[in-house]
């Protein structure tokens, strides 16, 4: 029972992320000026609607993929969870700092595909576009599940691959440019490898004291 309190008590962090998410909100404008970050490589990206789906499954994956890693390796679960709550928070002074936006494309069609896409242009504006929060959270959760030692290989490759896809999915569906990308990833490399390092210089000094006293 004790067991379970603990893992509902680490869980409670994840309320966090939504928190961290109204402050996104406040920020979705275009009131510090805009700049443009596309290229003419990310003009010949195609707009394939179908990838609405994916883009849309972010939230769900990243909640369901920090519970497995809650289960199964708790300190990977904080590093984790930690890497979010810092990357957001630099995202959120990139998006403050230096604004960009995104063309998006003139809808046509009334089908499932394109309502869900009009929908979620309607909901979130074309701002705060680098780094694209959606490519540094799901890259993390690679990170995550690769340092994970007792994972099963379908899981890693489940997480992997639909990591990737949503990272395609926001260029498909035409809600970042490639630089939001290589910046996501780039951020999220970053931030993780820090906290990891700082996480294992923490343990290691533990470990170190804890010889020291059964030695002395």
């Amino acid at each position: 029972m004790e067991k379970y309190k603990s893992y509902f008590a680490d869980l409670l962090c994840l309320l966090l992320i939504p928190l961290l998410g109204m402050v996104y909100s406040l920020l979705n404008t275009s009131s510090n000026g805009l700049n443009s970050l596309v290229t003419d490589l990310d003009k010949k990206i195609p707009f394939i609607k179908e990838f609405v789906i994916p883009y849309l499954l972010w939230h769900p994956f990243i909640y369901i993929c920090m519970i497995y890693f809650r289960f199964k390796d708790r300190k990977i679960y904080f590093i984790t969870f930690i890497s979010i709550v810092i990357e957001r928070l630099i995202a959120y002074t990139i998006f403050y700092t230096f604004q960009t936006y995104v063309p998006r494309p003139i809808l046509h069609g009334n089908d499932l595909f394109t309502k869900i896409t009009a929908y979620i242009y309607s909901s979130d504006k074309p701002y705060n576009c680098f780094p694209s929060i959606h490519v540094i959270e799901s890259y993390l959760m690679i990170k995550g599940i690769k340092n994970i030692t007792n994972k099963r290989k379908l899981v890693l490759r489940l997480i992997s691959i639909t990591a990737i896809i949503i990272i395609l999915s926001t260029q498909f569906i035409k809600q970042h440019v490639i630089m939001d990308a290589i910046g996501g990833i780039l951020l999220a490399e970053v931030v993780f490898n820090g906290v990891l390092k700082i996480f294992h210089i923490v343990y290691s000094s533990k470990d170190k004291n804890l010889n020291n006293s059964i030695n002395s």
